[in-house]
Formats: structure tokens, C-alpha cells, sequence
């Protein structure tokens, strides 16, 4: 009598740890293509843009390059596009943004980023300095 009541117990362990195993297996998929709207994807990236500005001038501010800084610098976002289906499995989202400080400098600051869709999260993967095209000037 009392294997048999050990056995129904497990047995009922079993079929509840199975049931919610399968569930599992059938909702991941879905769970996995979830991604956020675009709209908050857009503002993510404007509040990380304003942290990268942010800390750009102040790193030139400790240098002493006040002069050659922009009144008010500004970024522009140059390329952003939105990525749907099996390429959105890892990425949901790219953006070329550049960061313009200098008054009398013909250079900006390019960054890269790619929005990761397991963790919702803006992730820069590129940097770098670039000049103005000949003929172009920085807006003062």
C-alpha cells in the first residue's frame, strides 16, 4: 500500500514537471520573436545618444579644449533601421549616429549601435573620428 501511494505521488510530480516543461517548449518561440515597438526602441536610443554627447564634451572640457567646442553640440542620426523576422533574432535595430562638438576642428565623432533583443538594450560596437567631406564645413 504504501509503494503504491509513493508511486501515484511521483507519478504526479512527473506529469506536472512534464506539462510544464512542454508549455515551456511550446512558448518559447514566441517568447524568443518578442521584441519592443519601435517608438521605444527610438527613445532608448535618444536617451543613450544624449549620455554619449554628454560624456564626450565633458572629456574635452577636462582637456582644456573649451575654445574649440560647439555653444551647443548636437548629434544626428544617420542611418537607423528596424530589422523584423529571422534577422531580428539578435538584433532588432542598427544606428549610425554622429556626435558634432568642434567649432574649428573638420571632424565628428561616428558611433554604431544595434539593438539587442534578448535584453532590450541599445549596444554600442563602433567608434571612431572622421573629417567632413572636402568643401563642408561644421555648422557653428
Amino acid at each position: 500500500m504504501v509503494e503504491s501511494l509513493t508511486l501515484r505521488k511521483g507519478t504526479g510530480l512527473t506529469a506536472r514537471f512534464l506539462l510544464l516543461f512542454f508549455a515551456l517548449l511550446l512558448l518559447s518561440p514566441l517568447l524568443a520573436g518578442c521584441s519592443e515597438p519601435q517608438d521605444r526602441m527610438i527613445q532608448k536610443l535618444d536617451a543613450i545618444c544624449q549620455d554619449d554627447l554628454k560624456y564626450i564634451v565633458a572629456e574635452y572640457e577636462r582637456k582644456g579644449v573649451n575654445p574649440h567646442l560647439l555653444e551647443t553640440p548636437y548629434y544626428q542620426v544617420e542611418d537607423l533601421r528596424f530589422f523584423e523576422g529571422d534577422t531580428a533574432r539578435v538584433f532588432a535595430a542598427y544606428a549610425r549616429v554622429s556626435f558634432h562638438y568642434f567649432t574649428d576642428v573638420s571632424m565628428f565623432r561616428e558611433r554604431k549601435y544595434r539593438y539587442r533583443t534578448n535584453g532590450f538594450f541599445w549596444d554600442r560596437y563602433s567608434k571612431e573620428l572622421k573629417f567632413y567631406p572636402a568643401g563642408v564645413a561644421p555648422e557653428r
